[in-house]
């Protein structure tokens, strides 16, 4: 962090047993970066991928059990970082992603599912490469960041989806792909035609426990 003006949030792993040497802290370090790396959802601003530490297999062992505990922990406090984004999309017995939403604009086609952080645009999706002039500034800056981090590249007269990527939401997801404001709910349907607006609210009926009480019974 000494290259910032300033930071906002610090997260520290401890040992209860004080028992982690130089070459634990290490081995940790690397392989932790290595994990960010993988899961590119996350920018690490190290110069170098630091170096593994030689560790006897016991160690190794419980080092690894050390890394799936701060995973597992990350997670419940909601840092992902760790994660595979594709680990957030459910799956069918098929391998495919279950219940797949498409946004078309102009040429650009996009693919994608709600998750539980968000919602998940599918790697190899595609955006339209200039946003509209009308294009409100956040939308404007998410594109510009996405294309800054190598999210989105340029393919022809459109930017493409080089990796799988979570946005806040589907209206934010929409937005990005259109080059304008746009609501996802709206937006983003099965290929049937039926909305994700269309869908959430089929879903609510369903698990909403007064449409399976029945009739109200009048009294003649």
């Amino acid at each position: 962090m000494r290259n910032k003006e300033f930071w906002r949030e610090a997260i520290f792993f401890t040992s209860k047993d004080s028992n982690l040497t130089k070459s634990h802290v290490k081995y940790l370090e690397s392989h932790l970066a290595k994990r960010v790396a993988d899961a590119k959802r996350a920018r690490l601003d190290n110069g170098n991928a630091p170096p593994a530490a030689q560790l006897p297999r016991s160690d190794r062992h419980a080092m690894e059990e050390f890394i799936e505990n701060i995973e597992l922990l990350l997670g419940a406090l909601g840092y992902r970082f760790l994660e595979h984004v594709e680990g957030a999309i459910s799956k069918s017995e098929g391998g495919a992603a279950a219940g797949d939403f498409i946004c078309a604009t102009g040429n650009a086609y996009a693919t994608g599912a709600p998750s539980d952080e968000g919602f998940v645009v599918h790697k190899g999706s595609t955006a339209i490469g200039e946003a509209s002039p009308k294009c409100p500034p956040y939308v404007a800056d998410l594109r510009k960041q996405l294309l800054e981090e190598g999210i989105l590249v340029k393919k022809g007269s459109l930017l493409s989806f080089a990796e799988s990527y979570v946005f806040t939401s589907p209206s934010a997801a929409a937005a990005a792909i259109a080059g304008n404001s746009r609501n996802g709910r709206e937006g983003w349907r099965l290929e049937d035609g039926r909305t994700l607006k269309a869908i959430e609210e089929q879903l609510a009926a369903v698990t909403d426990p007064r449409e399976s009480r029945g009739p109200r019974r009048t009294r003649g």
